[in-house]
């Protein structure tokens, strides 16, 4: 399956699915920190494409591990292959913090929509009943960070995975 698909290596055909999915996920992540209104819009998005990332990232580093036995090892090779299974890697973690995220944030609204019908129940005058939404709003914004930093490193090693292998074609390197 990771080795050929109609006579040509599965590699060249896998690559491109991680590079457009996990691209997307950084955008989305992005919007998803930077513009809080649309969370409830973009949330399931995100985690479809954070879960589609690594799977896809999965594919192409084992097509990649084949195509490598066909041509042998290079220096090239070996450093592009490093920088496509951190990025596989990085893809992953990016799953996790976006579905901590989603969930955190999920949690927040479901609290708060219990502290508003509870407020309304409550008589005029009466204090404010407070059920400590506080955590899960330092949970979420610390996830965010997270999030646009990670995102900034799985940005660059895509785009130097990518390079590596663009350069390689390009420039004849490799095995042989």
């Amino acid at each position: 399956m990771f080795d050929l698909v109609n006579g040509i290596p599965a590699h060249p055909l896998f690559v491109h699915a991680p590079l457009v999915l996990i691209s997307l996920t950084l955008v989305l992540g992005l919007v998803y920190v930077v513009v809080p209104p649309w969370r409830r819009r973009v949330d399931w998005a995100l985690v479809l494409l954070a879960f589609a990332g690594p799977v896809s990232a999965l594919l192409a580093t084992e097509s990649g591990d084949r195509l490598t036995e066909r041509l042998g090892a290079s220096a090239a090779i070996d450093r592009h292959a490093a920088f496509g299974e951190v990025t596989r890697n990085l893809a992953a973690a990016m799953l996790v913090v976006v579905v901590l995220l989603v969930a955190t944030d999920r949690l927040r609204a479901a609290r708060k929509r219990r502290r508003r019908a509870l407020a309304e129940g409550d008589e005029p005058g009466a204090p404010a009943r407070r059920t400590g939404g506080g955590v899960w709003t330092v949970v979420s914004v610390v996830l965010s960070v997270v999030l646009l930093g990670l995102g900034g490193v799985t940005g660059a090693y895509l785009f130097n995975t990518g390079d590596t292998g663009a350069r390689m074609v390009w420039e004849g390197v490799g095995g042989r």
